[in-house]
């Protein structure tokens, strides 16, 4: 069934060569924070870094590179705290710096989850 479209102003069967204006990139950041810092009306803090950075920083923590997600926080504080530890594969100080401020994060969560996304 072929239906012809007389509205429209373009040539059939040409290629047509538009440009799209380059969108500014929705997700540039990643936030990791406690699942009760909605619910709670004190202050946590919450990480929110570039989204590249936290990507390497999931993955260099051995959590792959999701684009989101939840972690439990009692699961999520070990990998940062032994990421911490003075050793020569743990040499990263940018990796250590964001590791240090999602420990934070993590301890705030104490038992519930870390969300992130």
């Amino acid at each position: 069934m072929h239906v012809s479209n007389h509205s429209s102003h373009w040539t059939r069967g040409w290629v047509h060569n538009i440009e799209m204006p380059a969108a500014t990139p929705m997700f540039a950041t990643i936030r990791f924070a406690s699942a009760g810092v909605v619910l709670s009306e004190v202050a946590s803090p919450i990480l929110e870094i570039p989204r590249f950075e936290g990507l390497a920083l999931l993955e260099w923590l051995g959590l792959g590179r999701p684009d989101f997600g939840a972690i439990a926080a009692r699961e999520l504080a070990p990998r940062c705290r032994r990421r911490l530890w003075a050793v020569e594969r743990n040499d990263d100080p940018r990796l250590r710096s964001r590791t240090s401020e999602l420990l934070a994060v993590a301890e705030t969560a104490g038992e519930g989850m870390v969300l992130f996304g």
